[in-house]
């Protein structure tokens, strides 16, 4: 709710219980006029701030009596030093003027000078800084001169320099001052250049006048900038000021305060307060109407601090806020902080990210390459074997027996001409292959599952940020609007400090969400298979409360038909069975157990048949008798092998492979019982969380209503503190529930997908519509009518 403070603040001033109401009403039987003197430095640039005085004033005032702004020519200084004095002293010698409200500095320190006698109220609009400007005012909040009043911000120039130098480390800060502020209050310059010793940063001045972009041109390197009033500078040239700054890469902390933090500079401390300048004026005024006096008006005005910092300049001159910064300080444009660096994602892309780079599916794939590399050992046993060797010999032997001193080349092939164990064992390989390429494809269903619930996890977790974000300023809010009450009476300071604690206890919840969003942040992109400090910009897919969003609505009348309903939950399971590839993958391993254990079983009866070549050649040395002139010498034979007695191995390994395929039959059984329950359970929380999502939205209106009421209630001091607490909890509650709604549906629908192993984003829109066709076919059968 943006701008709730002010908001409420201005109902404050209008109900019927408001400022007005706690002053004493009086009754005249004719008008009385009351004729304020405005008198100014010059023409106002932009707003004229004694407008909006005159504005406000009329709800404060007695009844009976009618204000008139006296704003002539001679009241002007025209931005003439020279002419202060006497447009001062033109309106406090007028005897038509009752009151005179000073609308300048110049013209405020002038009624502030020492030795002017002041013969009636002067009313300052000059909202002064308590370390800048001293004009006299006592502990109780007071003014000391007599007859004129004016409004102290409690607010030090160092405030704004200390934390602007803990955002950027700044070394030297340039302060741009109007070209006759150094002039009018020297006092200026050594109030902020002792702050070179306590904060350890250089200050340096810089005029500029209403030539903005002369300003601009005559400026050398400038580290940082602290802007003050400049009272000549309308918001027009103010704006192209701190433009000019920003795209030079000067950072820029307001004096002013968050207003120019709407024009563009980077940081202030200091809230919009021209509401609550405007209000204590007119107030102020109305008091010296009703017959007080000066010493009896208040000096200070409180304002609650708070950094605001506009993340669109930050990003210019390259600075990054903190976390701590983020949630303690207002950020404008803070969507563009959470940009900076991100990419987008989708849900699709998601899915082939995870595919294509998680690194569980790059280690399952070097498995399955060292199976097919055992398929192939497997299979280098059906084919030829040749073995060479050369030697050298010497022997003691008689001649007529072996060559003496002989070099010998040979040369042995052996091939199987029948090997059952050897055909049953490469047969066997190749459905370990098939089952690892399917058991890959149950991995990789599992890894898009696992992206598909990381991807609405960090959505969720985002949008929960949302949820405390907003929670924390409406405390913010509420305590600004507390102090308020206070102001008029409705309330203490229990008030307030019960609000401090709230907004501290909103703070900490902040910082749990952010963890939490970071967290499923680096879950998301161990998933995805990338860095880990990737940022993603979420593109979550549009949702229609009154469209079941599965395969674009077109299984919306199953959903809403009750029997069809019962006969889709069949149908699914025997779809997710029949397509899931880890029972695929389980089929594979009972067929290589089946060929195995036919083996085994063989093995009793069925030999082994082999060729074998053996051929020797001499190369040196004198032959053999035996061989009398020949140089070579071959050897062909084919064998026959049957084990007679293995102690039992053979029909150990048929009890083996027996038992191992009773395992994997269980396993089956226990897979496709297991994907029933996760397909049924699935859909049950699918059907069951999308008519939550309309539920949780119409709660969180409901809720948002009811603290809009309370609240108003709260502001017209009708209602307590404990009421609107309770009406922000129960917000809270409901905005968090609302916000999980939405993607705790999308997360039980990707674990749908994933007990089907069918997911919807990979599919080609022909393959959407068979699956919708075969779908409707297979609960029409069920029900014993077509679909």
């Amino acid at each position: 709710m943006p701008d709730m403070a002010r908001r409420l603040g201005a109902m404050l001033l209008a109900s019927p219980l408001s400022l007005g109401a706690v002053f004493a009403q009086e009754t005249a039987p004719a008008a009385i006029p009351l004729v304020v003197a405005v008198v100014r430095d010059g023409p106002p640039t932009d707003r004229d701030f004694t407008a909006l005085v005159e504005s406000e004033i009329e709800r404060h005032l007695p009844d009976g009596v009618v204000v008139r702004f006296d704003r002539r020519e001679a009241f002007d200084a025209r931005w003439l030093p020279e002419r202060v004095s006497a447009a001062l002293a033109a309106a406090l010698v007028d005897p038509d003027v009752d009151i005179v409200l000073a609308d300048g500095l110049r013209v405020t320190l002038e009624a502030a000078r020492e030795g002017l006698a002041l013969p009636k109220p002067v009313v300052s609009t000059y909202l002064q800084f308590s370390d800048v400007f001293r004009f006299p005012y006592d502990a109780n909040d007071r003014s000391l001169k007599e007859n004129l009043s004016f409004t102290v911000l409690p607010h030090r120039a160092e405030q704004d320099l200390a934390a602007f130098r803990e955002m950027l480390a700044i070394d030297s800060v340039t302060v741009v001052v109007g070209p006759s502020d150094l002039e009018l209050l020297p006092e200026i310059a050594s109030v902020l250049e002792q702050y070179e010793s306590t904060l350890g940063i250089d200050v340096r001045f810089a005029d500029v006048e209403q030539d903005v972009d002369a300003f601009l041109a005559s400026q050398g390197a400038m580290e940082a900038a602290y802007l003050t009033r400049l009272p000549r500078l309308g918001e027009a040239e103010r704006t192209r000021l701190i433009a000019g700054l920003t795209n030079r890469g000067v950072p820029t902390f307001s004096l002013v305060g968050h207003p120019d933090v709407s024009l563009g500079a980077l940081a202030a401390l200091i809230p919009d307060v021209t509401e609550q300048h405007v209000r204590r004026i007119a107030l102020n005024v109305a008091r010296l109407a009703r017959g007080e006096t000066t010493r009896e008006l208040p000096v200070l005005l409180t304002v609650d601090e708070r950094l605001m910092v506009n993340a669109r300049t930050a990003l210019i001159v390259g600075y990054v806020p903190s976390l701590e910064t983020r949630i303690f300080a207002s950020i404008l444009h803070e969507d563009e902080i959470d940009q900076r660096g991100a990419e987008p994602l989708t849900p699709p892309q998601a899915l082939e990210q995870a595919a294509l780079s998680n690194k569980f599916l790059s280690v399952q794939d070097e498995i399955i390459e060292s199976i097919r590399q055992e398929q192939f050992r497997a299979r280098s046993s059906l084919l030829p074997r040749a073995i060479s060797s050369l030697g050298y010999r010497q022997t003691n032997l008689l001649q007529d027996v072996l060559p003496d001193d002989a070099t010998t080349f040979g040369l042995s092939v052996k091939q199987m001409l029948f090997d059952d164990g050897a055909i049953s064992s490469y047969r066997s390989s190749q459905r370990v292959y098939e089952g690892s390429e399917f058991q890959r494809e149950a991995d990789r269903i599992a890894v898009l599952g696992d992206a598909g619930t990381a991807f609405y996890g960090l959505a969720v977790t985002q949008a929960l940020y949302a949820v405390q974000a907003d929670n924390l300023r409406l405390s913010e809010s509420f305590l600004e609007l507390a102090r308020l009450r206070r102001e008029v009476g409705y309330s203490g300071m229990d008030e307030i400090y019960r609000w401090q604690a709230a907004v501290a206890q909103r703070r900490s919840a902040l910082f749990v969400a952010a963890e939490d969003s970071d967290a499923a942040r680096i879950t998301l992109n161990r998933v995805l298979g990338t860095n880990q400090e990737r940022r993603w910009l979420l593109e979550t897919p549009p949702i229609d409360p009154d469209v079941f969003p599965f395969v674009g609505g077109e299984l919306d009348p199953i959903f809403d038909d009750l029997k069809a309903r019962d006969a889709l939950g069949d149908v699914l399971v025997d779809f997710a069975v029949g397509n899931a590839p880890d029972v695929e993958a389980l089929d594979m391993q009972i067929e290589s157990i089946d060929i195995g254990l036919a083996q085994s079983r063989r093995r009793f009866y069925v030999p082994s048949a082999y060729f074998n070549l053996f051929y020797n050649r001499l190369l040196t040395g004198a032959s053999n008798n035996l061989a009398e002139g020949e140089k070579g010498l071959y050897v062909w034979s084919i064998s026959l092998d049957y084990p007679l007695f293995e102690g039992g191995l053979r029909q150990a390994d048929v009890n083996k492979a027996s038992a191992e395929r009773r395992v994997l039959e269980r396993q089956r059984e226990l897979q496709a019982e297991l994907i029933e329950q996760q397909t049924r359970t699935s859909l049950s929380r699918v059907d069951g969380s999308f008519p939550r999502i309309r539920f949780a939205q119409q709660a969180a209106e409901a809720a948002d209503n009811n603290l809009r009421i309370v609240q108003d209630k709260y502001a017209e001091g009708v209602s307590d503190v404990t009421d609107l607490i309770s009406a922000q909890n129960e917000k809270l509650t409901a905005d968090q529930a609302a916000a999980a709604a939405e993607f705790e549906f999308w997360i039980n629908l990707v674990e749908l997908q994933r007990a089907l192993s069918w997911f919807e984003d990979e599919k080609s829109p022909e393959q959407r519509a068979q699956f919708v066709e075969e779908i409707r076919r297979l609960v029409g059968e069920r029900e014993g009518e077509p679909r």
